[in-house]
Formats: structure tokens, sequence, C-alpha cells
């Protein structure tokens, strides 16, 4: 077996031709020998990144992080035995694919392979030459009845018709791919599906011309006829009335037929959160001007309990517990009681204050309001707050009532009351106490406008995130205000293995009635929360969560006695911190690049990035913005990116470069005994921002 392994390893290895010098010949590999790298070499022009072709190969090699832990001793790690058929096949499916992508003349072989014989490993290097794609040259689309009579469209259908081709995927002059051909012909069938034609189908005769790398696409369509919805159907359904299903498709008896509706009322079912499987078609049946369609679902279960947690740098671990009846008092009403806490627990802030909150909130949500894009909400709440970097420590019990329209997928306008009671617990030696207890009564409109080409990780298009709030227009308010802002996000790419985002966000607080003085003490610990604060693992990095902005310096300050009976003889400051006070207007650009990890695979990401960010009372001043510039490395996992930044401060403030007793000493010319100013290492520490969070910044 033993020689028969090593005649198969020489029939497959030894065309490929030594280099010079040192190189030694393949052939000479044995059953024993492994992979140490897997490459690939360009010649001429590249279409694909090395992930793409390298997701399609058998043959594998140890990854970065395997080659790392190699290093270390007594650690053993996996090895990747050489299997010749396999590289065979491999050149085979790299092939296939570029034929699918339509590069029909490109070759692909590994004559740069090499043989370390001393260590018994082989990194293999596949050559690749693309040459020149087989190109679109014309395109042409017909219509016609099942006896080949052409076919006319009624007039408002003729025109859509009539410039489907100018707006399809495959356009002369385009790169020919197999995929794209696909769909072409799904976007012509669709075309017909959306237009009342639920028997249509499409036949593809199109034209190669190798010699001259060139294809003619000509596509037939065969409407059949166009059907009015005469029936819908409910299949699976047990604990709901088929009404209810029946009003969340958008579908109409008498109406045309639309593919489009059809698997919206697909999308707007899973919607409801009862069904855990609902499919959508058009039964087989007799194809005239009527059509009947289907839905069949599956229902999950009616209660359902759940604990999730996650961890950020400033919040520490945070745990949410939720119990949810799917189907309360029946119409697919959503009963759900949730806790949320903010644990604080193995937090590191840049300020050392760790903020801590505890929420209970129960929701009942109706998903049929009026109709069926409205939704509503009741949640009545309790909530217990502790911000030490603000000075606010609270408690606030309430209820809030919300409507929901949504304009498309992921794409809403939303309207929300909330009236709640806030009892300070801690008002920062202001010597105000449980009279002090007022009404919060809020009004917030808010809406997710654009188009992106995936919410859930997107990378290009746009969103545009406006909201509007305002406090004391009912019922009795302790805080008079109005809030206006808007974040604008950007996501593009700006090359095969890089995309770019950026974000743009502005907002500016009016307070109105008692709550102009914003200088009242009272006024201004209601404010703490309301007022605009930046800095933060998903805002202006560098600076910790609220800490780019105003900020005011506080000390502990005790006076030591001498003797029991003589004067106070000296003071001494303790428990240094800074409160940061928030501004009544922000401004925060984001800037990132966003590229593949080399080496790591498609779960690996790297970013390069440049925030700024400015809190003031008033007017923007480009001279006090503030600058941060890092880079960081995300890995995707099922709950999302896991993601490290590392941010520098480029322009810090004071109270960013020393400690709160440091600026004490500094600011009123005194020495604190255990006190001394930074020196260089501290003073570069102190501009450092770590972030480590699970989600991708914006």
């Amino acid at each position: 077996m033993s020689r028969l392994y090593l005649l198969l390893v020489a029939a497959v290895l030894a065309l490929i031709a030594p280099q010079a010098g040192a190189q030694v010949p393949l052939f000479l590999a044995n059953d024993s020998t492994t992979v140490r790298a897997v490459d690939f070499k360009f010649i001429g022009s590249q279409t694909f990144s090395e992930d793409e072709l390298r997701a399609l190969l058998a043959t594998k090699g140890p990854t970065f992080t395997e080659k790392l832990w190699r290093r270390l001793p007594f650690v053993r790690t996996k090895t990747y035995p050489l299997e010749p058929i396999e590289v065979q096949k491999d050149v085979v499916r790299i092939r296939q694919f570029y034929r699918i992508n339509g590069f029909f003349d490109a070759r692909i072989d590994y004559p740069a392979s090499q043989l370390d014989t001393a260590a018994n490993t082989i990194r293999i290097v596949y050559s690749v030459t693309e040459g020149e794609p087989v190109r679109v040259r014309r395109v042409a689309l017909y219509a016609q009845d099942s006896t080949g009579e052409d076919v006319t469209f009624p007039a408002e259908l003729r025109r859509g018709w009539d410039q489907l081709d100018d707006n399809t995927t495959l356009q002369p002059g385009t790169r020919f791919t197999s995929v794209d051909y696909a769909v072409f012909k799904g976007e012509v069938l669709d075309w017909a599906l959306d237009h009342g034609f639920p028997f249509a189908r499409v036949f593809a005769d199109s034209t190669f011309d190798l010699n001259n790398l060139a294809i003619d696409l000509a596509l037939t369509l065969t409407p059949g006829p166009r059907a009015r919805v005469d029936a819908i159907e409910v299949r699976g359904n047990t604990s709901v009335p088929d009404n209810v299903v029946r009003r969340e498709v958008p579908l109409q008896t008498g109406k045309y037929f639309s593919q489009q509706r059809l698997v919206e009322g697909q999308r707007e079912l899973f919607g409801l959160g009862l069904f855990r499987v609902a499919v959508a078609r058009v039964p087989a049946q007799p194809e005239d001007s009527t059509v009947t369609v289907r839905y069949e679902v599956r229902q999950g279960k009616i209660r359902l309990l759940r604990a999730t947690t996650g961890y950020s740098r400033d919040e520490g671990a945070v745990v949410q517990g939720d119990w949810t009846h799917r189907n309360f008092w029946g119409e697919a009403r959503q009963l759900n009681i949730a806790v949320v806490a903010r644990t604080g627990f193995a937090a590191f802030p840049t300020d050392g204050l760790v903020a801590r909150r505890l929420s209970v909130t129960a929701s009942l949500r109706q998903p049929y309001l009026f109709n069926r894009r409205t939704s509503g909400m009741v949640a009545p709440f309790v909530l217990a707050e502790n911000e030490p970097n603000l000075g606010n420590r609270y408690l606030e019990y309430g209820a809030s009532a919300s409507v929901l329209y949504e304009l498309m997928e992921f794409r809403t306008l939303s309207a929300q009351y909330t009236f709640g009671r806030v009892q300070p617990l801690e008002l920062g030696g202001l010597g105000l106490g449980a009279a002090d207890v007022y009404n919060r009564s809020v009004l917030t409109g808010s809406a997710v406008l654009g188009r992106v080409n995936s919410f859930l990780n997107p990378r290009t298009g746009v969103l545009l995130r406006p909201t509007v709030e305002s406090a004391g227009r009912l019922l009795a308010s302790g805080v008079d205000y109005t809030k206006l802002s808007n974040e604008a996000t950007f996501y593009t790419v700006l090359s095969r293995r890089v995309d770019g985002a950026a974000r743009l966000y502005m907002g500016r607080l009016f307070p109105q009635g008692a709550s102009k003085d914003q200088s009242d003490p009272l006024v201004e610990y209601r404010f703490d929360r309301i007022r605009f604060y930046a800095g933060g693992a998903s805002d202006v990095r560098g600076w910790g969560l609220n800490q780019l902005g105003p900020q005011l310096l506080r000390v502990d300050s005790v006076y030591a006695a001498r003797t029991s009976s003589g004067p106070l003889d000296s003071l001494t400051v303790r428990n240094g911190r800074y409160e940061a006070i928030g501004g009544l207007a922000k401004f925060a650009l984001n800037l990132e690049a966003r590229l593949s990890f080399p080496g790591l695979g498609e779960k690996w990401r790297l970013a390069a990035f440049v925030d700024a960010g400015q809190v003031t009372e008033g007017s923007f001043s480009p001279t006090n913005l503030r600058v941060g510039i890092g880079s960081g490395v995300r890995y995707y996992t099922p709950v999302g990116y896991v993601r490290l930044d590392v941010a520098v401060k480029v322009n810090p403030s004071e109270t960013d470069r020393y400690d709160p007793l440091q600026l004490y000493e500094r600011r009123y010319g005194v020495n604190l005994p255990g006190v001394s100013q930074p020196g260089p290492f501290l003073s570069l520490w102190r501009r450092i921002g770590l972030h480590f969070s699970i989600g991708q910044a914006f």
C-alpha cells in the first residue's frame, strides 16, 4: 500500500516543475507529508478574493491561530495530511467556479508549490490565470402564448414590459455568470407574477459564441391568463381564527394576483411571533382567470421562557430574562414580562464609575390595530438606575403606550407616550428630599427610513433615524422641553476587500418653561438623563461612556482636627471623580473602514476608524471638536460580532489628561498626600480608550 501511495503521489505531482536553486522535487512527498499552507498566485487579473476561492477547497492548511499555538511548548494541534486526489479535485472545483462566473478559458494548476523535505511539509500554491470572460452581446425578451403567438399586454402593463429589458441584471457588455443568468430569468418571471399572472413560465434560448467570448440572451415569457384571487386558504392553524391569519395577508379576493404580496403575507405571519412555519404558495389548479392561494402554517410553543446575556467594558455583564405568551386572549396578542439587569459586574470603565440599572416591564402587543401595518403596545414599568458619572440615582414607575406603522420591511414610523413618577434617591448633597418626586410626561415620535442591501449586516445603502421628543404637553410634568435629533448612517463598498461606513449624528435640546433655568440645582438634576452626552464603544471611541464633553470635578473634603478642643487643622481631599454634565447640543461623526483579516477566514474582520464629537450648550465650534482614531478586531458569532476596539484621543481635554485629584492639585496649587502628577507613560495611557462589546459599532 505504501508503494502504491508513493506511485499515486508521483503521478499527481510529477508535473509540478521545481523552482530553481534549492527547490526540492515534489514527487518526493510521501504518505506522511502534511500541508503547512494553501495559497494562491494570480497571473494577470484577479476577480475573486482568496477567501472566496479557499472556501471551495477540500485541501486545508493550519489557520493563523493554529500556527501561533504550534509555537507554544507541549501544545498539540491538528495536522493536515496531504491527499493528492483532493488536490486534483480542488483544481476541478476552482476551474468549475470560474466557468460558472464566465471565465471559460481559466487555467488552474499548482507548479509553484513547495516541499520541505526536512519537515516533510508542503505549501500548495494554486496558480490562477483567469483569461478573458464571456460577455453579454445582446438581450432580447419575447412574450408569447402557448401556441407561439405574440402576446399584447393591457395598456397599464405595456410600458413596464417594454422597459423591462433595460432594468434587468444582465445588460450588454456585462460579464456573463450562471448565477446572474438565473437571476435574469427570475426577474422576468417575477415581473409577470407580480402583475397578475400566477401561471407564468419563462423559456431560455441563448446562444454562445465562444470564439468571440460572447453570448446572446433570448428569453420567452409565456404569461398564461391574468387571474384574480378568488380564495385564500389557511392550513395548519390551531389556536387562532383563520380570519386572524387572513387579515395579515395583503392579497384581497377579487383583486389581481401578486407574488410580491403573497410573499409579503408570509413575512407578516412570521412577524406575529406565533408561527414557526409559514409557507405561501399557489397550489395545483386549473389555469384560468381566477386563482386560489394557500398559506400553510405551523404554530410554535404558545409560552416561551428565555434568558440572555451580554457584555461591554463600560456596563459589564447585562442579563435579561423574559416570559412571553404568544396568543394572550387570542388573536395573536403577545404578553411579555421582561427583567433586564445592567449589573456592572466585571466592568472596568475608564473613570472607574460603574453604572447599574434594573428594569421590570410588562408589555401587551396588539398586532393588528385598524390595519395590518399598524400595531400597538401598552407597557407598565418599574426602573431603578444609578449613574454615578452623572451624579444621578433614581427610581421610576409608570407606563407607556406606543403605536408603530410599518412602511416597508425594517422601515417604520412610531409614536409613544410615556408617563412616569420619578423618585430621586440621591441628590448629590443638594438638600432635597422625598418632596422632590416629580412626574415625567413625554411624547416621542421616531422613524427608520432608507434602504440598505441587508438590515442585519449592511454593506451598501443609507439609513436615517430622526427623533422628536416633547415633554410637558400632556398632563403635569416636572420637566418641560423639546428634543430633536437625527442619525444618518451610510454604507458603501470601497474595494473587493474593504467596506466603508459613516455615521453623522446631530441633536438639539430646547428646555422650556420652568426648565429653562438649567443652573437651578433641581432642574439640573432632573435633566441629567435628558441632556446629550458622548463617548463609549458605539459613539466617539477613545472616550469612555459619557466622558466626552463638559465635566465637573467632584471631591470629598474632610477637615481633620488637631485636638478635641482646638480649631480645625487641615483639609483632606479624597474620592476625586468627574461628573458628566452633558450639553444642550451634540455633534458626532464616525468614519470606519471594515476589511477582511488576512489568513483568518471570513468570520474575522479588521477595522480602522476616525471618530469626532462635541457636546456644547449652544453653537458648535470646530476648535472644540474632540477627535479619536484607532483600529479594532471583530469576530462573527451567532449572536453578532464580538468587537475589540483600541482608540487614541488626538486632542484630549484637561479632564482627559489628569486623574481628578491630580487636576485638583493643578487647579488649586496644593499638594495632596499620595498624589503625584502623571509621568509620560501615565499621560499616554489616559489618552487610550479600550472598548470591548458585542455588535457592530453602527
